[in-house]
């Protein structure tokens, strides 16, 4: 998780040189000559551009030592926060992780985890049911509300097909990866 945001933490300095993220050094060197003949004030002939020529030639000067920053802010992590033994709700979770794995799986299924998950998931599953029938209910009620208005006009109530026939999809799809998977688990 560090790591995915250092390299988040980068990507604003490679859009700076207008190069894609994780760009080798070359690139970065390429874009940095580029863009410091575009920005320099001297060259430019526009002292405006002396903010973004100094934002160019930190994200050079970033990237260019990319490692050395990242080591660095590991080290930082390390010391504020120890490692995982030292840390009271890291070593615990890890404990009650290894018990959970030490266990048989019928013991497993029987701990308040992994029954809070299944509820969850099954919550969920009846949901995505509920929805697919939502959306076959909804055209139909909506034909016969808007039936009085628009024979009332001398008018003949639209009827929205696509909906019922997405719904059924929806349906079936929630059935097929969802429950006809379990039955087959449980078989």
């Amino acid at each position: 998780m560090f790591k995915l945001r250092a390299v988040k933490f980068f990507d604003k300095y490679y859009n700076v040189l207008e190069i894609p993220p994780n760009s080798d050094d070359a690139l970065v060197k390429t874009a940095y000559r580029r863009l410091a003949k575009r920005y320099h004030p001297d060259r430019s002939g526009d002292d405006s551009t002396r903010a973004k020529f100094i934002e160019v030639n930190e994200a050079y000067e970033l990237l260019m030592n990319k490692q050395m920053y990242i080591q660095e802010a590991i080290k930082r992590y390390q010391q504020k926060y120890g490692s995982v033994q030292q840390n009271p709700v890291m070593s615990h979770m890890r404990e009650r992780a290894r018990a959970h794995a030490d266990m048989p799986f019928n013991e497993f299924e029987n701990t308040r985890i992994y029954r809070t998950a299944m509820v969850v998931n099954s919550a969920a599953d009846y949901f995505f049911l509920f929805v697919g029938f939502i959306m076959i209910i909804s055209p139909v009620v909506g034909y016969f509300s808007d039936m009085k208005d628009a024979t009332l006009r001398g008018e003949e109530p639209e009827f929205n097909l696509y909906p019922i026939i997405f719904g059924i999809f929806f349906i079936y799809g929630v059935w097929y990866f969802v429950f006809r998977n379990t039955e087959e688990e449980l078989e």
